[in-house]
Parts: structure tokens; sequence; C-alpha cells
């Protein structure tokens, strides 16, 4: 899955990142060149993208997620785009797919994958 890019502040649940934000604001301001670039930094190193609800499936609201209660940190939405379990499954050429060859791979060869025999 894609990182969240433009997000807001609100949207931000990572502790150092509101921090982040609360000491630029206070030093550089809220339209400051520093404060975009925090931004930019933000959608590359945020914790939430790894804290992000999985998606099961492209259905609206929460992916297959949950059917009634809204996550704690919003959906990625890159999961009606086709990023999802179930379309990954669908597709033989997905990460899934990718992956298990992978690992195939290395338990058929093993001896020189891991043990370097």
């Amino acid at each position: 899955m894609p990182n969240f890019k433009n997000r807001k502040i609100e949207q931000i649940k990572c502790a150092e990142g509101i921090d982040a934000y609360a000491a630029i604001k206070r030093d550089h301001g809220e339209d400051s060149e520093k404060m975009r670039k925090y931004f930019e930094a933000l959608a590359l190193i945020s914790r939430d993208h790894g804290r992000t609800p999985f998606p099961w499936n492209g259905d609206e609201p929460y992916a297959g997620f949950t059917k009634d209660t809204k996550p704690c940190i919003d959906m990625n939405d890159s999961s009606r785009d086709g990023i999802n379990a179930e379309a990954e499954l669908k597709d033989k050429d997905s990460v899934f797919f990718s992956w298990k060859k992978s690992l195939q791979f290395r338990r058929e060869y093993k001896g020189i994958l891991v043990y370097g025999q």
C-alpha cells in the first residue's frame, strides 16, 4: 500500500508527528516553508502508515475491515483502487503471488539459500 499523502494534522495519530507539528507551528508558523517541508517528510516517515486498518476489499466505507465502527486511523484510499487483499488474490502478478513464489523457491533451495550448502 502506498503511504498517505496530503493528510491534515487532525488525521495524524502519531505522537511524534503531532509534537513536531506543534513545535514547527510555534517556532515558524503554520504557513511557513518549514511546515510545508514537515508535511512532505511526514508523508514518508509517519508511523501512521504502518498502522492503517488492513483493506480486505474495496467496499465502502472501511474496505471490509469493519462494517459499523469507524477505525481510529483513516483508511488508505488505495483500497478503492484495487490495493486490497481481495484484488491481490485475483491477480497472479500481485505482490501476494510474488512473495508466494519467492517462498516456494526458498523452500525448494533451502540448503543453498538458507544454510549456504
